[in-house]
């Protein structure tokens, strides 16, 4: 379920002053399944489901208030200011990491009875380390209402139910003075201004103990899990955290001479983050963040082309998210849960690019050929940059600075008009994404951590779910080769239809860091789409019919894949899981534009 509105309203009281106002708000009701593993789709087809519910429900309203007025012939101002508030709640069905203790103690009755433990702390409940609930009590059967079964076999298929509450009051401000004047007899152009954005979010988190069932529903039990015995990892959260960001910038274009122009830049950045743990202090924290970003570029005009270079530097600063779980002694379990707050260092880019841009005319077949084009290459490298790293638990982590990562890559793009009635486009980008540093990488369903479930160690384990990388091993996830490419025909003055073609080359799949497995597949797909506008009922609103067809030839493909836990019976025991791409659709609509 899909909801949106968007108004933009402007009036200009004189020739040198236009006001404006925008006005949105958009509501969503999601269902996303996720991966699955291979072999439960060889089971059961590509509609295959792993664990369900996976529920989303968004809401976001904003409202933006802003302007440009002209001073003079020189000078000009313009700013805005924003308010939005967005929500975010989560219902969601998983595995529960949870299996029954009773491995070394009596089942005649005792206390200990059917106690749940942590999935790898075979005798926890001997050690007094076992899964409690939100009234401090160690979780048993008898707190579930269930029992063992006939032959006294521990029930194993443990789920859960991840409920998540993220609301953010956001607020902000932007103003700017542009200066068009000329300086030592060339044209200069002298941008600058000043930002401000306050953010005010609240994360709440629980997870009710559940049990999956034979069509892999989690049904929950009514029993709301809080920590272990230990408090070592925490199954509900609740973190308010405010931020303010400031910001300086400017930036000088200056002519040397008619077809050259350079460009200088630079950007103060300020950021505060503060953290209050309305639980206890492991996630409280006040972090400062802040840094001077320059950059430099060059243009030089031809007479059809135009060619340029730059260099720039950004930076960020980590998110709430990262700073909530980074501490290597307490790895949390993301997204439902945060465990501990020391710092990070922010993440610093420096990029160089260059390329160029023109136009093109020619008579082809009789007809005038219109063509815009633009090339670009680029190098970039993170330092500092934050990757999750996995914990001495599985399916915990924690965020850690762990060096930098280097993205290589160009991109191209050919517009054309043919005659009246014809366009056509072809865009190609390629990108090389690698590990500059060597480190460890958690991967738990890696084919090489050779892990046995079976003859579980927990000394052994914090090895084997890690794999280390080295320097230029790709990072999964990103496909080197994306291109996509189509042609239009203008039927009637109002009546358009265009086909497309889109390719995307094959991917390592997330948690291969170290490139030692087959890759995703990659895939190409044929589309169809034509629009048709209405005639014009009042003055003033434009209005039209469209209707898509997606994936025309029902290809099947996989956007992504990972390696991953399989701890579900009836899947197929599987580390690998793929997401199914989208099959054929057909969907259309109504475009009124006023």
């Amino acid at each position: 379920y899909l909801e949106t509105f968007y108004s933009d309203v402007r009036y200009r009281p004189n020739d040198d002053t236009e006001l404006f106002i925008n006005v949105g708000q958009a509501f969503t009701d999601l269902r996303g399944n996720g991966a699955a593993p291979l072999t439960l789709m060889d089971m059961e087809g590509r509609d295959a489901v792993y664990t369900y519910p996976d529920n989303t429900h968004n809401k976001n309203y904003y409202v933006n208030l802003g302007g440009n007025h002209f001073v003079n012939d020189e000078l000009s101002i313009q700013g805005n200011m924003y308010f939005r508030h967005m929500e975010r709640r989560n219902y969601n069905g998983d595995e529960f990491e949870g299996k029954d203790c009773g491995l070394n103690f009596d089942r005649g009755g005792g206390a200990a009875n059917g106690t749940l433990c942590g999935e790898y702390e075979s005798n926890a409940a001997a050690d007094g380390v076992g899964i409690l609930d939100i009234a401090g009590r160690i979780i048993n059967y008898t707190n579930l209402g269930l029992e063992l079964d006939d032959d006294e076999n521990e029930i194993e298929s443990f789920g859960a139910i991840n409920r998540s509450n993220t609301k953010t009051n956001a607020f902000g401000f932007n103003i700017q003075s542009t200066l068009d004047s000329d300086f030592l007899a060339k044209r200069n152009t002298l941008i600058t201004g000043l930002n401000y954005d306050f953010s005010k979010n609240s994360f709440g988190s629980t997870t009710e103990l559940g049990i999956i069932q034979a069509d892999r529903g989690v049904q929950g039990t009514g029993v709301f899990v809080s920590t272990d015995a230990e408090g070592e990892e925490q199954f509900i959260t609740d973190l308010e955290s405010t931020t303010h960001n400031v910001a300086l910038y400017g930036s000088n274009i200056y002519d040397l001479n008619d077809s050259t122009s350079i460009n200088l830049s630079a950007r103060w950045n300020w950021a505060s983050l503060e953290m209050n743990d309305q639980q206890g202090t492991a996630l409280e924290g006040h972090h400062y963040f802040w840094r001077i970003n320059p950059g430099i570029g060059v243009t030089k005009k031809f007479d059809d082309v135009t060619v340029f270079a730059s260099y720039k530097e950004s930076s960020r600063t980590p998110s709430v998210a990262e700073l909530a779980c980074a501490d290597p002694n307490a790895p949390c379990r993301l997204p439902n849960s945060f465990q501990a707050d020391p710092p990070l260092y922010q993440v610093i880019n420096r990029n160089i690019e260059f390329g160029a841009r023109g136009n093109l005319e020619n008579n082809f077949i009789g007809m005038d050929h219109n063509v815009s084009w633009n090339f670009s290459a680029y190098a970039g490298r993170n330092y500092n940059d934050i990757i999750f790293i996995g914990g001495n638990r599985v399916g915990t982590g924690y965020f850690r600075n762990v060096g930098n990562t280097q993205r290589l890559g160009t991109e191209f793009a050919l517009n054309g008009r043919l005659g009246k009635k014809w366009t056509w486009f072809t865009k190609y980008a390629y990108v090389r994404a690698t590990f500059e540093t060597s480190q460890l990488i958690s991967s738990v369903g890696h084919p090489l951590n050779g892990f046995d479930d079976d003859d579980y160690d927990e000394n052994e384990a914090r090895e084997a779910f890690v794999i280390q990388t080295s320097r230029g091993d790709e990072i999964p996830g990103i496909s080197p080769h994306i291109g996509r490419a189509g042609i239009g025909y203008l039927v009637q003055p109002n009546w358009n239809i265009s086909v497309d073609v889109e390719a995307q080359s094959s991917q390592f799949y997330r948690g291969d860091e170290i490139n030692h497995s087959p890759k995703v597949p990659g895939f190409f797909l044929f589309n169809l789409s034509t629009e048709y506008t209405l005639p014009e009922t009042y003055k003033g609103v434009a209005s039209s019919i469209f209707l898509e067809a997606r994936n025309i030839f029902d290809e099947n493909y996989e956007t992504g894949g990972l390696y991953a836990e399989n701890e579900v019976s009836g899947t197929g025991g599987s580390g690998t899981f793929v997401t199914p791409g989208q099959p054929f659709t057909i969907f259309g609509g109504v475009n009124v534009r006023f």
